[in-house]
């Protein structure tokens, strides 16, 4: 055998072998390489040029076999050996290519380095490779250390101890592609959306639905809406509703979503939304790159981006589309939000084509429907006189149907004219009317049945040949009555010529058909302007009812008579009465009418009410009396039977008898008017305000709450608070109120005027300005009544006693005292000043009392002449006595009879009684600082602008009240007052005595501050003459 053939026939037996293990484990470089033997073994048989070129062939094919699969990625790739079980053996390019060190990842499964989602794909890849032992090739996404996802296409193929995977990234190119397919499916949208709302009619609903969520799916978004944006009907903000909303998936929608309901711009979290979307700006991107607040109401929601887009209609913001994605990382290119751009122009014009198509079919509708309902016949014809429209009416007038109309170009009008009496002036105004389409005509067209019609023409458009409009109006029944009205009014106008009364003539509908002469005499009116009128037109509103009720009435039984009493206002605008009587007489031929007879009873009605007004109202205030308060009240309690309530309310003045006394009646009555007018100024509807007499005043309030009856009660007392000016008189009043409740205070006029009067005293003697009536105060009045009638004894008897409190200088020496009374009753003992004084003012007692009280204290004056040292006794003397004319008379008398010096004598004014008239206040006191008298300002800082007066009154000493001193040295405020009012009596020189001083501290902190005279605990307290360093005499 020779050499060559036994090389060929090894080779070709190893090119076999190499070729059946390649198809046992389907290795296609087992194949190729078992191809390449076999070529080399036939080459070295053939030993030729031929057979050499067939070796060198197979030998290329050898080396690619073993060489080329295992560079696929030219060592730049990614290179894994994984085990039998798919754990990780070695790496090549791990860190590079996904940052990933091989010793954290040795041993552990190929899934670490997948992305969730490619798992199922890897494992599939495994089965097949497994199964078919063949090289496997697929695109799996890998995650890089760094989070990002890296796109690589992956080589696998059996390797002797498990799987040898080569891979090398393709990220740029699959983002290349997902963008590519994202925009084809945004346009496919945008398309598919546009095309929807081309086709909307005259519904919006399920276009709109089906754009929104069109565009949506193409966006790849989890939810889309739709807002349309308005003026808050309440305030100028704007708002937007939900118009349209669209869910993936609906059984993850949040409906307590912010954006789930309706929007305000006045909440920060859509402000921005408002302002940047009415100027046509998308706002588009991630969530967590939105404003704060913004921010936190979409992530609280679980929105990663979003897009929305503003919608203008007429260059106006309409409202806007929202979109909503789960994807956090979305952004929106110049390109794509061009597009979107695009899309919401389409919705707009939808929406705008919609929106006007039902505007202008509810126009037509509304025009039709007028059209339908008019009482007049309208037909349109073009220019060649052909009908374009008429109404039901129109062919109703003219007796035809609508074919007659439509027989033939023109023929509609040439059976009007045909129709009519005299047929050829119609078609002269026809004619003429086509010469002159410009022109508007009016003219009367009498029928061949007797009906008469009103017609007009106007043109249609310019007027340019364009066509016309008739109205035409049946006025045949108007003519008729307009003939018959004249027939009557010759027939009644000799009857009725010289009658004094008025006599008319009315038809069914309550015209006047006929009235005679005497009208100008009693109302002023022409008879012509009133013929075809309604009666009704110049009564008063408030009669009318009465007027028509009575006219019903003989309408619907001629058997019944007319007779009502009413006001009507004449040509001039008086106001006159009159009293009707009539008959219906539409039956009668000779009448057919009503026919009435009005006498003017204006003077009779005058008359009446001025003796009703007498009857029931103050003739000085002008406010109801009591009789009319009494009928009010017992009507209420009537209207309201067992159920509602009312309130009562007793007013009286306070001290109301001192303006009397002092100014005279006459400043008092006009002081009531003025009191009468601040009253009723706070009455509302329904309440009935009365003056009882004097200054007592009730009101019946028509409330049924306490606490709309106390707020009502507060206003009235608090509307007599400030001063009044009667004839250049300053006067200051104020008032007290009682208050009795129906029907839990009283069921008749006399319950509640009684227990709203025990209230008001009550209020007095508590020194409140109103008290609601309880059972208690019952007892309470008896008493007070008792007490008021052992006073008046104690008086008489002498049995108010006068203790003295002394006052000392800061040196701790006696100056002064003060005068203050008691009452020893005799079976409730000691009565104090406080609960008695109040009574003496409302008893009208307050002048003799004072009087009373100075002449004790002038006389004790008088039993300590030789005192040493000298001393001074104050007393505190009321407004009243101090106006009065003759008390200057009384001083002057009692320092002569008891021989005491006027300066011994201090008189105390308080404050508030000098505020009351401050003129009259300065005359007085100065005329008693003539008579030699001290004068001292008492409660000072208590009363009205305190400082005003310190400069104007002759007052030799201020007295700061109590209320001040015991609060120092401790309460700053309080401290502060009284420097000031020390350093400004030293100004004006006017010496300063502190009362109540009750303390050693006070003391000492008052004589450092530099106030005069103490008076208080602290240094003594009242003591009856005996017990004072003098006794009862020198």
């Amino acid at each position: 055998m020779e050499p060559n053939f036994a090389w060929a026939l090894l080779l070709l037996f190893t090119a076999t072998a190499v070729g059946l293990l390649g198809w046992l484990r389907r290795r296609r470089s087992a194949l190729v390489a078992g191809l390449g033997l076999a070529l080399g073994a036939l080459g070295a048989a053939l030993w030729s040029a031929a057979g050499w070129a067939l070796a060198a062939l197979g030998f290329a094919l050898v080396v690619w076999a073993v060489l080329a699969p295992r560079k696929r990625s030219g060592g730049r790739g990614l290179e894994l050996l994984l085990d039998e079980e798919g754990r990780l053996l070695r790496a090549r390019n791990l860190e590079p290519l996904l940052g990933w060190e091989f010793a954290e990842l040795k041993g552990a499964p190929l899934h670490g380095l997948l992305y969730p989602e490619d798992h199922p794909l890897w494992d599939k890849a495994l089965e097949q490779v497994e199964g078919s032992g063949d090289e496997f090739t697929l695109e799996l996404r890998f995650v890089h250390a760094g989070g990002r996802l890296v796109w690589m296409r992956v080589f696998v193929e059996p390797g002797p101890a498990g799987l040898v995977i080569e891979a090398f990234e393709v990220t740029p190119y699959k983002l290349a592609e997902q963008t590519l397919r994202s925009q084809e499916r945004l346009l496919k949208g945008v398309s598919d959306a546009t095309r929807t709302m081309l086709a909307a009619r005259d519904d919006l609903s399920w276009p709109l639905n089906k754009a929104m969520a069109t565009l949506a799916m193409s966006l790849g978004a989890g939810r889309a809406y739709l807002y349309k944006v308005e003026a808050h009907p309440e305030t100028d903000r704007r708002r937007a509703s939900l118009q349209v909303e669209w869910v993936r998936d609906v059984l993850k929608t949040r409906i307590d979503s912010p954006l789930s309901g309706e929007l305000v711009e006045d909440d920060p979290r859509f402000a921005r939304w408002f302002r940047e979307l009415e100027h046509g700006q998308v706002i588009a991107g991630p969530v967590a790159q939105l404003p704060g607040e913004e921010r936190l109401m979409l992530e609280a929601s679980g929105v990663g981006s979003i897009l929305l887009l503003p919608l203008l209609i007429g260059g106006a913001f309409w409202g806007f589309a929202g979109f909503e994605l789960t994807e956090t990382g979305r952004r929106f290119g110049h390109e794509m939000i061009r597009v979107l751009r695009t899309a919401a122009a389409s919705l707009a014009a939808g929406i705008e084509r919609v929106e006007r198509t039902r505007e202008l079919a509810v126009q037509r509708s509304l025009l039709e429907r007028i059209h339908e309902a008019a009482g007049d016949g309208i037909l349109a014809v073009d220019a060649q006189w052909r009908p374009l429209f008429y109404n039901r009416r129109f062919l109703e007038i003219w007796g035809f149907d609508a074919g007659e109309l439509h027989a033939g170009d023109g023929a509609g009008l040439s059976v009007l004219t045909r129709r009519t009496r005299n047929p050829k002036r119609f078609a002269e105004v026809l004619l003429e009317l086509h010469e002159r389409p410009e022109r508007n005509v009016h003219i009367e067209l009498r029928l061949k049945d007797g009906r008469v019609l009103q017609a007009s023409s106007a043109p249609l458009g310019e007027g340019k040949a364009g066509g016309r409009v008739w109205f035409m109006r049946d006025v045949t029944e108007s003519r008729r009555l307009e003939q018959a009205l004249a027939r009557s009014e010759e027939r009644f106008r000799t009857i009725l010529q010289n009658t004094s009364d008025i006599t008319a003539v009315l038809d069914e509908a309550m015209r006047i058909r006929y009235i005679s002469p005497a009208v100008e005499n009693v109302l002023g009116h022409k008879v012509r302007d009133l013929l075809g009128r309604a009666i009704g037109e110049s009564i008063f509103s408030e009669d009318r009812t009465v007027v028509q009720r009575a006219l019903s009435t003989a309408l619907a039984d001629p058997a019944k008579p007319i007779h009502v009493v009413f006001r009507i206002r004449s040509a001039t605008g008086e106001t006159r009465w009159l009293e009707v009587r009539g008959r219906n007489l539409l039956d009668n031929a000779a009448v057919r009418g009503v026919l009435v007879s009005a006498r003017d009873i204006t003077e009779h009605k005058v008359y009446e009410a001025q003796i009703k007004h007498m009857a029931y109202y103050d003739a000085l205030t002008g406010l109801a009396n009591r009789r009319m308060l009494r009928e009010r009240v017992e009507e209420a309690i009537r209207e309201l039977g067992e159920g509602g309530g009312f309130a009562f309310v007793y007013i009286d003045l306070d001290r109301f008898k001192n303006v009397n006394d002092t100014l005279g009646h006459d400043i008092g009555d006009a002081l009531l008017v003025q009191v009468a007018r601040r009253l009723e100024e706070q009455t509302g509807p329904g309440d009935v305000l009365a003056r009882l007499g004097g200054d007592e005043f009730g009101l019946l309030a028509r409330r049924d709450d306490q606490e709309g009856v106390l707020e009502l009660a507060q206003r009235l007392i608090q509307a007599l608070r400030p001063p009044f000016n009667v004839e250049g008189h300053h006067i200051h009043v104020s008032g007290s109120a009682g208050i009795a409740l129906y029907p839990a205070d009283g069921e008749t006029f006399e319950q509640l005027l009684r227990h709203a009067d025990i209230a008001m005293y009550r209020a007095k003697d508590d020194k409140v300005p109103l008290q609601f009536y309880s059972p208690h105060l019952n007892v309470y009045t008896h008493e007070r009544f008792q007490l008021e009638t052992d006073l008046r004894t104690a008086m008489q008897s002498g049995s108010l006693i006068l203790y003295y409190q002394p006052i000392q200088n800061v040196q701790g020496e006696m100056r002064g005292l003060e005068a203050l009374v008691r009452w020893e009753h005799p079976t409730r003992g000691q009565i104090f000043p406080e609960e008695f004084l109040p009574l003496i003012e409302e008893a009208g007692l307050a002048t003799g009392f004072d009087r009373q009280i100075l002449t004790q204290a002038v006389r004790q004056i008088a039993r300590w002449r030789g005192a040493e040292p000298p001393v001074w006794v104050s007393v505190n003397v009321g407004y009243a006595s101090l106006l009065d004319p003759g008390f200057l008379g009384f001083l002057e008398q009692l320092f002569k009879e008891e021989r005491v010096e006027p300066e011994r004598l201090l008189i105390e004014v308080t404050e508030t009684q000098a505020s009351r008239d401050p003129e009259q206040t300065k005359r007085v006191l100065g005329q008693l600082k003539d008579l030699g008298v001290q004068l001292a300002l008492d409660d000072f800082g208590q009363g009205y602008s305190s400082l005003s007066y310190l400069s104007d009154f002759p007052i030799d000493l201020i007295k700061i009240d109590r209320a001040f001193i015991s609060g120092v040295p401790f309460r700053t405020k309080d401290a502060g007052i009284v420097r000031m009012i020390v350093a400004l009596a030293g100004q004006l020189g006017i010496d300063v005595l502190a009362e109540g001083v009750e303390t050693e501290t006070q003391r000492e902190w008052l004589q450092h501050v530099g106030v005069h005279y103490l008076q208080g605990y602290a240094i003594s307290e009242a003591l009856p003459p005996a017990d004072l360093p003098f006794g009862e005499a020198s």
